[in-house]
């Protein structure tokens, strides 16, 4: 027997919604038809949360309760790569950081959340890398001012910045260490806060697109 398509009476304008009325499209094309450029948000009940592998999608709005494989298998929709993805962002209503702990315990030997975030922690990163000394103060203005400007020319921040990274590695390992993981601290915690609130102040701007731009030239080694 054909599989039939859910169909929902709405009783007080007497229309009768299906997904593909909706959608405009068939059912069975939602999966291909987000590759396109004019789908860009995806609303689902059940649908999708596992078996459905596309890159483009770097952002998860969570509005249910998730619990065991479930949990693992939704978020996991975020996990695959594509040029141009660098990180990707989950808004959860529903589930506490122990319950998302709980439902990816099974699977992994060891699991590591952040219990809260708090915006006062940019300054605090901020303050602990200046003590380096590895950037400087005007580093990060001439680069911001390279940046932000009409039409950033690729080869002037680039000359901007490798400076930096040259007395990056002259520094000990362990400074190198400290620096670059405090440096990946500020941007992950920058770009998650930004996406949540707007952020005013204009110092914590400069400095996350300077280190965004760093952070490639500081090599990776075996540590």
């Amino acid at each position: 027997m054909p599989d039939v398509e859910p169909t929902i009476n709405d009783a007080k304008d007497g229309k009768e919604y299906t997904e593909a009325k909706m959608n405009g499209f068939p059912e069975a094309a939602t999966a291909d038809r987000f590759e396109a450029d004019d789908c860009r948000f995806l609303i689902v009940a059940s649908k999708f949360q596992t078996g459905f592998d596309q890159p483009k999608l770097v952002a998860m709005y969570v509005d249910k309760k998730l619990g065991g494989v479930a949990c693992v298998q939704t978020l996991s929709r975020l996990n695959r790569t594509t040029a141009g993805k660098t990180e990707t962002f989950v808004l959860d209503f529903e589930n506490s950081t122990d319950d998302i702990e709980k439902g990816f315990q099974p699977f992994y030997d060891r699991v590591t959340l952040s219990k809260e975030t708090d915006p006062n922690q940019l300054y605090n990163i901020r303050t602990d890398l200046d003590k380096f000394g590895i950037h400087q103060p005007a580093d990060v203005e001439a680069f911001a001012t390279l940046w932000f400007a009409d039409k950033p020319k690729l080869p002037l921040l680039h000359s901007a910045v490798d400076p930096v990274a040259k007395r990056w590695k002259s520094e000990a390992e362990e400074e190198q260490i400290d620096y670059k993981s405090k440096a990946r601290d500020f941007v992950k915690l920058y770009s998650f806060m930004s996406s949540l609130v707007p952020m005013k102040d204009t110092g914590l701007e400069k400095l996350y697109v300077f280190l965004r731009f760093l952070l490639p030239k500081l090599p990776l080694k075996t540590w």
